[in-house]
C-alpha cells in the first residue's frame, strides 16, 4: 500500500509541538539524509507510480525540470568569515573537498556559495527568508549538486531538527553546477542522495494530499507516487521522509515517540522506479533502515536496547528475522552500513553492524553537551571537558518549571516537562571564561577501523557560539587565501 498525506487536527499539533521541543533533538541525531514531516490518511492501495524519462517531462510554471541560468550571489569573504548568522555544510565522499555556506542578505533572503580549495565554485540568491535544510554532493561525473528547502522564518541554531509544522517549510530548489534543475515554490520536503545520484521532493496536490517525486539523475528518470494512501492507524501521526542508508530507496516512516503501542506502516520507494514496499511497525522511536530488507530498532528496556531485524519477502507476506540485540541506545549508522553506534550516558560503542559486537568504546568523563553523529564515515562525539565538581554545580542550576499532563494521549508519556536552563548556561559560560570548562569534538575515522584496533582520531575544540571561519568545524575550515574564500578539509 502506498502513502497519502493529510494534515492532523489543530489539537494534535499543539501536543506535537510541546513534545517535539523536548524529544526531537534527542531522536533525530542521524546526519545524512534529510529529515522532514508529513501526515497520513488511509484510502487506496499502494501501487507503482509513473516513471518517465526527464526528456519527456514537460516544464510547468510551478516546477522547473530543465536547467535555467543562475542568479548571481555575489558573496565575498567578508560576508562569510566571522558572520554569526552564517551556516556551513561540508561535503562528503567524492565531495569532501567542498563546502557550502549560507548567509542572510539585506532584503531578508538567503545567499549561498559552494567553495573548494581554489575558491568560489558557484552560488546564488535563494528566494526564502530562511533555509530549513540544505544538501551538497559531488556526482561520479564530477558535477556538483546542491539543494535547499525554504522556511517562512530563519532556522534557529539551537533547534536544527525542528519539524516543518513548527518552521513553516515551503519551497525547494536544486542546482547542478550552478544551473537550476528543479524549482517548486510549494514543495515542502527534500532529500539528496549522498552521491548526488538522485533527489526527492514532496509536492502538494488537491485535497490536502502530497506526491513524492524522485528524480534519478543517473538513469534520467522521474518517478511519481501519490501519497494519498499511506495507511496510518492513528490520524494525524507525524512521519519522517529520508533516504535509506544504502541510498537505494526513499523511506517514509512514522515518528512513534508518543506511545509504545501505536502501529503504522512504513513505505519504501526505490529510486530506480521499482515496486514500492510496505512494512508494519509497532513500537516507539525512529528506526534506522539500511534498506527495506534490513533495519535497526529501539526497544523499551531499562537503558534502552537496539535490535537488528532483517526482512524476507515472498507471495505469502513478510518474514521478520531478528539478527541480534544489545542493551544500548540506538545511534547513527555509517554510510557504508558496516558500523552502528550504540550509546549510553557515559560511553559510545561502535558495533559491527553484522554481529552487534562492540569493536570500539569511547568513554565520556562528563556527559555534558553530549552529542554524536556520523558524517563522511567519521564518527563525531561532542562533549564537555572540565572539573567534575564544577560541572555538577552548574548542572544543579537546571530547574523544572512545570509538569503538566497532556489531554488526548493514551499513554503515560502525556507529560509536558518544561525546563529552565538559563542559570545553567550562564554557569557554564562563566566556567569557560575562567578556563575551567571547554567543549570538544572527538573525531574517529571509521574507514580506518581494523580488527582489534582503534580508528584514526583527532580532536577539535569548539566554542559555545560557533561561526563560519572560527575553525571549529570537525570536518574542515574556511580560510581566506589570496583574497578568496577557500575550504580546507581535515584529513
Amino acid at each position: 500500500m502506498a502513502p497519502r498525506t493529510r494534515l492532523g487536527r489543530t489539537g494534535l499539533y499543539v501536543v506535537l509541538v510541546a513534545l517535539a521541543v523536548g524529544v526531537i533533538g534527542l531522536t533525530l541525531f542521524l546526519d545524512g539524509a534529510s529529515r522532514s514531516v508529513t501526515h497520513g490518511r488511509d484510502d487506496t492501495p499502494l501501487g507503482p507510480g509513473p516513471t518517465k524519462s526527464l526528456a519527456d517531462h514537460p516544464k510547468t510554471d510551478s516546477q522547473s525540470t530543465v536547467a535555467s541560468a543562475p542568479r548571481l550571489a555575489g558573496l565575498t569573504p567578508a560576508d562569510v568569515i566571522g558572520n554569526p548568522h552564517c551556516i556551513m555544510r561540508p561535503g562528503a565522499g567524492n565531495g569532501r573537498d567542498l563546502a557550502m555556506v549560507v548567509v542572510p542578505s539585506e532584503d531578508g533572503s538567503r545567499r549561498f556559495a559552494v567553495v573548494d580549495g581554489s575558491g568560489h565554485v558557484f552560488g546564488d540568491t535563494l528566494p526564502y527568508p530562511g533555509v530549513r535544510d540544505s544538501s551538497l554532493a559531488r556526482r561520479e561525473d564530477g558535477s556538483v549538486v546542491v539543494g535547499f528547502s525554504g522556511s517562512d522564518r530563519p532556522l534557529r541554531r539551537d533547534f536544527p531538527f525542528a519539524p516543518p509544522f513548527i518552521f513553516g517549510v515551503r519551497g525547494v530548489v536544486v542546482y547542478q553546477d550552478g544551473q537550476v534543475i528543479y524549482e517548486n515554490g510549494e514543495a515542502s520536503r527534500f532529500g539528496l542522495a549522498d552521491d548526488g545520484s538522485s533527489f526527492y521532493v514532496m509536492q502538494p496536490m488537491a485535497g490536502d494530499v502530497s506526491r513524492l517525486v524522485i528524480r534519478n539523475l543517473d538513469l534520467g528518470l522521474e518517478i511519481h507516487h501519490d501519497l494519498a494512501n499511506l495507511q496510518t492507524a492513528n490520524d494525524g501521526i507525524a512521519h519522517i521522509s529520508r533516504y535509506t542508508i544504502n541510498q537505494s530507496e526513499v523511506v517514509i516512516q512514522p515518528l512513534l515517540i508518543f506511545s509504545g503501542h501505536l502501529s503504522s506502516p512504513i513505505g519504501f520507494f526505490p529510486t530506480d522506479g521499482g515496486e514500492p514496499r510496505q512494512l508494519s511497525m509497532d513500537g516507539r522511536g525512529l528506526p534506522v533502515f539500511v534498506s527495506s530488507n534490513e533495519g535497526y530498532f529501539s526497544v523499551p528496556r531499562r537503558d534502552g536496547a537496539t535490535v537488528k531485524r532483517e526482512y524476507r519477502y515472498d507471495d505469502e507476506g513478510v518474514t521478520i528475522i531478528e539478527g541480534w540485540s544489545r542493551d544500548l541506545g540506538l545511534g547513527p549508522v555509517s554510510g557504508d552500513g558496516a558500523w552502528l553506534v550504540g550509546r549510553r550516558a557515559t560511553e559510545a560503542h561502535v558495533l559491527d553492524a553484522s554481529t552487534g559486537e562492540t569493536v570500539f568504546v569511547h568513554p565520556f568523563t562528563n556527559p555534558v553537551d553530549y552529542s554524536l553523529r556520523i558524517h563522511d564515515s567519521r564518527l563525531v562525539l561532542g562533549h564537555g571537558v572540565g572539573d567534575p565538581e564544577e560541572i555538577a554545580r552548574c548542572l544543579g542550576k537546571r530547574a523544572v518549571v512545570t509538569r503538566t499532563p497532556e489531554d488526548g494521549l493514551d499513554s503515560g508519556l502525556g507529560i509536558r516537562r518544561l525546563v529552565n536552563v538559563t542559570d545553567e548556561r550562564a554557569c557554564f559560560a562563566d566556567l569557560r571564561e575562567r578556563g575551567f570548562y571547554r567543549t570538544v569534538y572527538d573525531v574517529y575515522d571509521l574507514r580506518t577501523l581494523a580488527d582489534g584496533g582503534s580508528p584514526d582520531h583527532y580532536q577539535v575544540e569548539y566554542d559555545e557560539n560557533p561561526h563560519c571561519g572560527s575553525g571549529d568545524d570537525p570536518f574542515g575550515t574556511l580560510e581566506i587565501r589570496d583574497g578568496q574564500l577557500v575550504y580546507v578539509p581535515r584529513t
